[in-house]
Order: structure tokens, then C-alpha cells, then sequence
């Protein structure tokens, strides 16, 4: 069952190529996640 969803979820990701950019948080100049509780 994992490997079915594993596999259904690669293959959206293939058709839907532009579903959100990842982007790197620049922490020096934003600041510490709020989400993070200063675990870092």
C-alpha cells in the first residue's frame, strides 16, 4: 500500500511539473522560522 502511494505521488509530480517552486530560507536575512521553535 506504501509502495502504491509512493509511486502515485511520483508519478503527479512528473505530470504536474509546476505544482511550487522550493525555495531556500535565507535565515541571516529573514530571521528564524516561527515553525522552526529555535530547534535549529
Amino acid at each position: 500500500q506504501i509502495k502504491e502511494r509512493i509511486e502515485t505521488a511520483l508519478k503527479w509530480l512528473k505530470e504536474h511539473p509546476q505544482h511550487a517552486e522550493v525555495r531556500k530560507w535565507n535565515t541571516q536575512e529573514w530571521g528564524e522560522i516561527p515553525a522552526d521553535f529555535n530547534r535549529k
